[in-house]
């Protein structure tokens, strides 16, 4: 699957789940719809958040499956994969994608380390390494430093598991 990231700052919290932003690199005000299971995670620390946590003013990367928005409205809709928030706009690396299992590449283009002390969050909660928990699933994974090797190759300190296995 493919996701885009849309990035830019919060104006305001309308409801529970939706929030209105300001894309960065167009002057177009958007719509975030979160799920119920939408992973919000902290750009810096690495923390998941809960809904409650957002505040107005913060930055925002939101990581979209092809782009799927609700069109028919005065503002356009999306519905995140995954919401990144974060107080200043500087944000550690993200990568997401298809987990192979064989090659431990995520979207085949960052080779990961599994350290065994890296937390994994799930919509189950916090999960536990074993051995292919990553495997044939949609992850997201936060790292702070890659080598300059080709693939890069970064040791995250949080994985999201985005999807099931299928």
């Amino acid at each position: 699957m493919q996701y885009q990231c849309l990035e830019g700052q919060i104006i305001s919290i309308e409801e529970h789940s939706l929030i209105k932003c300001h894309l960065k690199f167009a002057n177009e005000t958007i719509l975030l719809r979160l799920q119920t299971d939408t992973p919000i995670v902290h750009g810096r620390s690495f923390n998941i958040l809960q809904p409650n946590e957002i505040k107005v003013g913060q930055y925002f990367q939101a990581y979209v499956q092809n782009l799927q928005f609700e069109s028919g409205k005065s503002l356009l809709e999306f519905k995140p994969s995954i919401l990144v928030v974060n107080d200043r706009e500087n944000f550690f690396a993200v990568a997401i994608g298809r987990f192979d299992n064989e090659t431990n590449m995520v979207d085949n283009h960052l080779r990961t380390r599994i350290n065994e002390d890296a937390i994994i969050w799930s919509s189950k909660g916090f999960l536990n390494y074993r051995s292919d928990i990553f495997a044939n699933r949609e992850v997201a994974v936060f790292y702070r430093i890659s080598t300059l090797s080709m693939p890069p190759q970064a040791t995250p300190q949080l994985w999201v598991i985005l999807s099931e296995k299928e």
